[in-house]
Formats: structure tokens, C-alpha cells, sequence
């Protein structure tokens, strides 16, 4: 077995096991901990080799200046200060910078891997379905903490990320009927979760599905499918009506939504904004360093724009944009090379984590990584692709 196999077929192992933390391992043990700095070993390990082979590509390079560009700022917090007034220094904020690591740099291996062909379709298939079942394992161990800790099951379950964010990757199975039942299961679980910024991600998802499977259904003629394709929509649809109708809790959320109940976050955006208006020029440019919302607005922003406004400035708003920016003109440019289940897996991608980083923190959470997969593995098919032709 080769050394690339072998380095993959830890990160299959360890990538899915990291998330069954509260359960299996206690959360910011010494087994988490390992697991993550495995993880961000290989992580850089495969960054090195992407700048080696000297073919940098537009995703890779701008995912790179991000990730500089929080290595800088982390470097420069030793003096930040946390909402208590205590020092954060390197060490308080590197579980912050651990986890914008991983999500940005876990594009270099699976693209280095899938480029030199030590992956492929079959192999990741195994990876995303392992994945499922401890992202889902993931959920209800979120939901039993967060139920003990507030003393009720009544509550919107902030694990429903970790079933959206894995959409995109089981895309992998767009001409297997299981994918049908795997995305009703997904769309069940996150309504029953309760987190309305989840239940939006994941609608956009599936609804992007549902457009890409109708479609290749209907230029293919198959009635089959296309009957398949209503009834099992009609069927899901009738489940999540059921659902929502007997759960009280979920009507109460919906009205409060309607209400423009937005749990306080429309009050922390006006402050966070206020802060940053108030600012000298030098900070509104270049920001206050790495986890600075704790000082300067009591807590995380918990919106992906705001919270880079106050720690990066307006540079690290123009550095996030182009990330968005450089992967939708990559799906342009490559719309007519991408089959339809590789047009899914990346758009999806896109729209869940910019749709994400409007409602809460998107590049800061570890499961963020699962679309920096897709764009890793698209990424690379498409130039062994290119290459093979030339």
C-alpha cells in the first residue's frame, strides 16, 4: 500500500470518528486533540505537495491566501484580550485557528489524492456513507447535551449542521434510489432539529437536487424515473408536513420567525456594526485580531461576515468574497465538462456554506471541511480531465 493510501485511509477513519466526540471520547480530550492534530498534520503535509507540484489552480491558491491570512492573525493575537479581560494569547485562540485549519487546508489532500488517482468515486462513496453515520450519531449526541444542559428536549438543535454539511458529498450516489431515502432521512432530522438556519441550508441543497435529478431524468425520457422522482417528493413532503403539525414546539418557531423572532442576533449585528464604525481606520481595515468579537462585543458574532469585519476588517470581508467568488466562476467555467452529480456536489457546496455564513459561523466550523472536500475532489477530476485531453 502506498504512502497516499495509507495517509487516506487514516483521514477515513479519523475524520468521521472526530465528530462522535461527547460519546466516545470526552470533547477537547486528549484523544480529540490527536485526532485533530492528525488531521491538521496530513492536512499540511498535503499542502506542501499541492505547492510542490508547482500547478496551482484558482481554488486551491485563494483558499491558501484565506488560510494565510488567518495564520497572520493568529500570530498577532498574543495581546488579544477575552470578555473578561483575561489574556488569549496564542493558546486561547488556537482551537479557533485549529478549526478555520482544517476546514481550509482539507482541500489539499483530497485534491493531491483524487489527482493522483489514490482515490476514487467507489472509495469516497464508503468515506461519505461512514461519515453519515457518525455525523448523525453527531446529532443526537449534540441534542442530548444540549437537552441536559437546558433541562428540556425543546430545543433547536445546533447538530443539524452536521447533517447539512454532508449533502453535497453523498451526491456521490445521484443515480441510486438510497440516495432518495438518505436525503428524506437528512430532511427529516433537521426539521425535527429545529435550527431554522440548518433547515434553510438544507432546503436549498435538496431543492438543488431535486432540480439536477428531474432534469437529467426528463432530457433522458425515463417515465420510470420521473414517477419515482414525484412520488417519493410527495411522499417526503407529506412526512415533513406530518411532522411539523404534530410538533408544537417547531409551529412555535415558525411563528416567532414570522414574528421577526431572530434570537437576539439582529441586536448583535447592530452592536457588532456599531463597534466597527466606531473603530479607528487602521482596525476597520485590517481588523483587531483572531477571536476579538469576545472582547469588543461580549461573544461570537455568529455570522461569518460580521465576525471577519471585527477580526480582519474589511481586507478579510474581500478575501472571504473572493473565496465565493473564485468557486462560482470555476463551476462557469467548468459547467459543460461537469456531469450532473458533479454539478450538484459543487454548487450545492457553495450555496450551503455561503447560505451558512450568513446565519451563523460557516469557515470556523471543523464540519465546514465536508464541502472543502467536494471542491478538492471536483477540482482535480476536472484537471486530470483537462490533461488527459491535452
Amino acid at each position: 500500500m502506498t504512502r497516499d493510501k495509507i495517509f487516506f485511509y487514516i483521514l477515513f477513519v479519523i475524520i468521521p470518528l472526530y465528530f462522535l466526540q461527547g460519546w466516545l471520547f470526552g470533547r477537547g480530550s486528549i484523544v480529540s486533540q490527536t485526532i485533530a492534530a492528525i488531521w491538521l498534520i496530513i492536512d499540511v503535509f498535503y499542502l506542501i505537495k499541492y505547492i510542490a507540484l508547482g500547478q496551482m489552480e484558482s481554488i486551491g491558491r485563494i483558499l491558501l491566501i484565506f488560510w494565510g491570512l488567518q495564520l497572520v492573525t493568529w500570530l498577532l493575537t498574543a495581546r488579544q484580550l477575552d470578555n473578561m479581560g483575561n489574556p488569549l494569547g496564542w493558546a486561547g485562540t488556537y482551537s479557533l485557528f485549529k478549526n478555520i485549519s482544517i476546514v481550509l487546508l482539507s482541500y489539499f489532500p483530497f485534491y493531491i489524492l483524487t489527482y493522483k488517482n489514490s482515490i476514487n468515486e467507489k472509495v469516497l462513496k464508503r468515506f461519505a456513507i461512514l461519515a453519515l453515520i457518525c455525523l448523525i450519531g453527531a446529532f443526537y449526541i449534540c441534542f442530548n447535551e444540549m437537552a441536559y444542559d437546558n433541562g428540556t428536549n425543546e430545543i433547536a438543535n445546533r447538530g443539524a449542521y452536521y447533517l447539512v454539511v454532508i449533502i453535497p458529498l453523498l451526491g456521490l450516489f445521484f443515480d441510486d434510489i438510497i440516495e432518495f431515502v438518505i436525503y428524506g432521512a437528512i430532511a427529516i432530522l433537521a426539521l425535527i432539529g429545529a435550527k431554522r438556519g440548518a433547515i434553510i441550508c438544507a432546503s436549498f441543497e435538496l431543492l438543488l437536487f431535486f432540480y439536477y435529478y428531474f432534469k437529467k431524468s426528463f432530457k433522458k425520457k425515463s417515465s420510470s424515473k420521473l414517477v419515482w422522482f414525484v412520488v417519493a417528493i410527495f411522499a417526503l413532503f407529506y412526512l415533513l408536513k406530518d411532522i411539523y403539525l404534530g410538533n408544537e414546539y417547531l409551529q412555535t418557531r415558525y411563528a416567532q420567525t414570522l414574528g421577526g423572532d431572530s434570537s437576539l442576533r439582529d441586536e448583535i449585528y447592530s452592536f457588532a456594526l456599531s463597534k466597527f464604525i466606531n473603530q479607528d481606520l487602521f482596525c476597520q481595515l485590517f481588523g483587531n485580531g483572531m477571536s476579538s468579537t469576545l472582547r469588543i462585543i461580549g461573544g461570537y458574532a455568529h455570522q461569518d461576515w460580521l465576525e471577519l469585519l471585527i477580526n480582519n476588517g474589511v481586507i478579510g470581508i474581500i478575501v472571504y468574497a473572493l473565496v465565493f467568488v473564485v468557486l462560482f466562476s470555476f463551476f462557469r467555467r467548468k459547467r459543460n465538462s461537469l456531469i450532473p452529480m458533479e454539478k450538484f456536489m459543487f454548487l450545492s457546496a457553495i450555496i450551503g456554506w455561503f447560505t451558512r455564513s450568513m446565519f451563523s459561523m460557516g469557515y470556523m466550523s471543523v464540519e465546514t471541511s465536508f464541502y472543502v472536500i467536494v471542491f478538492g475532489f471536483i477540482s482535480a477530476k476536472q484537471r486530470t480531465q483537462q490533461l488527459s485531453i491535452k
